[in-house]
């Protein structure tokens, strides 16, 4: 994932979201999202501009200046953001919302003019996340033992109930960490698997047969092709016989 330089306290571009490998938000009602305030994790946590931990809004969201307390640290303190994006971000709601039991929807930077400063310690900065990491702590970053925080950083999570996280059914797959539908295996495949990841789980109909059905879960929706017509592996529908050529035989697999 390519990062967008942000300049001396900036916030970069870069934008992740999660539901999981596998599977997809279900965001059909009120109940899946979190209320109340939000709880502080071991060592990453969010202050709003009264300094306390912020209320979920009515869309389960919740934002403000991030704090952490470093391994083998006792006390929090905030991060200088210089170069802190929205991979990053989701790195902290994950973090988060894996400790608290939530599903991470999304993470995304605030700007320097919606976070409130913090006080006392910033143990980080120059803080640089892939997107894979559980946590702030497995990212790239510099220590520091600055009390300047005009450059504190802040984030915006937006969570539901963990098992409202639901597993992709056969017949489709989720390869992102996104709030993305469960894709569909395309015409002319199947699968019969779960929770797929993977777009390698969706098996082709072999030569000779056909299906024109989008996620299907089985390999009966593959076709036989009538006398006349032929298939090759992974076809969405048989084709005729070109013009001055014919064929008696059942379920043939090409032209010739």
């Amino acid at each position: 994932i390519g990062a967008e330089e942000g300049g001396e306290g900036g916030v970069g571009q870069r934008r992740m979201t999660e539901c999981g490998l596998g599977s997809a938000p279900n965001l059909s009602g009120p109940s899946s999202l979190p209320t109340g305030q939000l709880q502080d994790a071991s060592s990453v946590r969010i202050r709003d501009d009264s300094n306390n931990s912020p209320t979920f809004d009515s869309e389960g969201v919740v934002s403000g200046r991030i704090e952490v307390k470093p391994s083998g640290e006792t006390a929090w303190g905030t991060i200088y953001g210089y170069n802190w994006d929205d991979v990053d971000a989701l790195v902290a709601c994950r973090e988060i919302g894996n400790e608290l039991g939530y599903a991470t929807i999304s993470g995304t930077a605030l700007s320097r003019d919606d976070t409130p400063d913090g006080s006392g310690e910033v143990w980080w900065s120059n803080v640089y996340c892939s997107g894979s990491e559980e946590t702030l702590e497995d990212c790239s970053k510099s220590t520091t033992s600055s009390t300047y925080h005009s450059y504190d950083i802040g984030i915006t999570c937006k969570f539901v109930q963990a098992d409202e996280c639901e597993a992709c059914p056969a017949g489709k797959f989720s390869d992102t960490i996104d709030t993305s539908p469960c894709t569909s295996c395309e015409a002319g495949h199947y699968s019969s698997t779960p929770s797929a990841i993977s777009s390698d789980t969706c098996l082709a109909c072999e030569a000779g047969k056909a299906s024109s059905t989008t996620g299907a879960t089985s390999e009966s929706t593959c076709s036989s092709c009538e006398a006349g017509t032929y298939a090759t592996a992974a076809s969405a529908s048989c084709k005729q016989c070109a013009a001055g050529r014919y064929s008696s035989t059942p379920s043939a697999t090409s032209a010739d």
